[in-house]
């Protein structure tokens, strides 16, 4: 039976970013990324809506992951800036509360859309970045001690890593059996 990438994708979801976010790409472009070993995914952060306790008080939009390779404190700085050049009125303060976990709180008016906010903070700020893939690794050739660089796609990757993990665990058994071997009669 043979494997494609599309089955392979039951099993592997996408790319996972260390700080988290959303892909915005369909099946079909990620199939893509992976069989051809290059391209292109927008990555943005989450966000949730928390609304007000008490009559009053205001909502907030809490955002909970940002994209990778993105420093946290520009994001807020970013935001910070739309707020005093008064670029977006419905935000009132921004205040990073982020400890172990990301937690960027944005003030709102009462009765602000949170989708309109955060449709704004998408296209002007560092919440929505294009993150390049680029799948090129270093692949055994006939001389063992050469190894040369190619573009691979998933399945080709996995392969070679399967191929490397097999090889070693092969030579550490031998290794061990040699010792073994060289102190039996002891």
């Amino acid at each position: 039976d043979e494997v494609t990438t599309g089955k392979l994708l039951k099993h592997v979801k996408g790319p996972d970013f260390p700080t988290g976010g959303q892909l915005m790409c369909s099946k079909a472009e990620l199939t893509e990324i992976y069989e051809s070993g290059q391209g292109s995914i927008k990555l943005r952060g989450e966000w949730e809506f928390e609304a007000a306790e008490r009559r009053g008080e205001s909502d907030f939009l809490v955002i909970t992951s940002i994209p990778y390779a993105v420093e946290r404190r520009a994001v807020v700085e970013k935001i910070a800036e739309a707020i005093i050049k008064k670029r977006l009125p419905p935000l009132l303060d921004v205040r990073d509360e982020s400890t172990d976990v990301v937690r960027v709180v944005l003030e709102l008016k009462r009765g602000t859309d949170p989708l309109l906010v955060m449709a704004y903070l998408y296209k002007n700020t560092p919440l929505q970045t294009n993150v390049q893939i680029n799948l090129t690794c270093l692949v055994p050739t006939e001389d063992a001690e050469v190894p040369a660089p190619a573009r691979l796609g998933l399945q080709a990757m996995l392969q070679e890593f399967l191929d490397f993990r097999f090889l070693t665990v092969t030579r550490r058994i031998e290794f061990e059996l040699s010792e073994l071997l060289r102190r039996i009669h002891i």
